[in-house]
């Protein structure tokens, strides 16, 4: 068996010499990118991954989104449809009794250009349940206590929700053409 191993390995070393330089390789595409300025201000769609809920969110918990629709500069792409970002909950109130409200905020956005550059953006997003505090403060009175226990409505910011936001400063790429 180890001189069928010895044969096999001289044949593939002959075909290696005599072989076409693309033979068994991959031919990869050379993708020329030319340095562009993103300036402060330019809008970036984003379109927010999972559900966010006062109930379940914690501050400092990351939240993910996806770009909408490519960002062009002068034709060419800097920021890529589909490029994945980050934020994270800045603040959480939670629905509380006697028809308080829950509440949600979401902040320090950030982005990927499409050469892997950070570019923050700004933008806040924020939602505030719906509000019983009236309601359970009148009926407790008029009624009963146990109105007093109505809770709020929690702060839900549902998946698929879009927002479009905008860099927060000028920032220098190598964008594709």
């Amino acid at each position: 068996m180890g001189k069928h191993l010895t044969s096999l390995m001289i044949i593939a070393g002959l075909l290696g010499m005599y072989a076409p330089a693309s033979f068994g390789q991959q031919q990869s595409a050379s993708v020329s990118t030319i340095e562009t300025k993103i300036p402060n201000g330019t809008p970036v769609t984003l379109r927010l991954v999972d559900e966010i809920s006062s109930k379940s969110a914690m501050s400092g918990t990351k939240v993910d989104f996806k770009v909408v629709g490519d960002v062009k500069i002068s034709g060419h792409t800097v920021i890529q449809d589909g490029a994945l970002g980050h934020a994270q909950v800045s603040a959480v109130d939670k629905a509380g009794f006697a028809g308080n409200e829950g509440s949600i905020m979401i902040s320090d956005f950030n982005v990927n250009a499409v050469d892997g550059t950070r570019i923050p953006l700004a933008a806040n997003l924020s939602q505030r349940g719906k509000d019983k505090q009236v309601l359970s403060l009148a009926l407790g009175v008029l009624v009963c206590l146990p109105f007093l226990f109505i809770k709020g409505k929690e702060g839900v910011i549902p998946a698929g929700t879009e927002k479009t936001v905008y860099t927060a400063s000028d920032v220098t790429v190598k964008a594709l053409p």
